[in-house]
C-alpha cells in the first residue's frame, strides 16, 4: 500500500496454515497456483519475493511450516519452493499456449 506521502507500507505475507483451513492446506502445496490469473500469479511472485527479502535471521529460525504427518519446512525454504512453483507454473502455461 502507499501512503499519501509516498511512503510503501508492507502488510506481510500470509504464511500458510494447513490446519486452520482447506485453502491454507492447497496453498501450503502450491496447489492454488494454477487458478490464478496471470495478474493473481504476478502479484504473488511480487509477495513472497519481498517476503523472502524481509526475512531476518530470528524469523528464519523460529517459523516451520507444517505441511504434513512428519513433514515440516522451514520458511525460507518454503518461500523459495513457492518461487519455483511460480516459475513452473508460467512455463506450464506456456508450453500449453496459454499466452498464445
Amino acid at each position: 500500500m502507499i501512503t499519501k506521502s509516498g511512503r510503501i507500507i508492507y502488510k506481510g505475507y500470509a504464511i500458510p496454515d494447513p490446519l486452520r483451513s482447506f485453502e491454507d492446506f492447497v496453498r501450503a502445496h502450491n496447489g492454488d497456483l494454477e487458478y490464478l490469473d496471470d495478474s493473481e500469479l504476478y502479484g504473488e511472485e511480487v509477495k513472497v519475493r519481498f517476503a523472502f527479502a524481509s526475512l531476518d535471521n530470528e524469523t528464519k529460525q523460529r517459523t516451520t511450516i507444517f505441511l504434513g504427518p512428519d513433514e515440516f519446512v522451514d520458511l525460507e525454504s518454503w518461500l523459495l519452493l513457492r518461487l519455483a512453483a511460480i516459475r513452473n507454473e508460467r512455463r506450464r502455461r506456456q508450453m500449453e499456449g496459454y499466452y498464445d
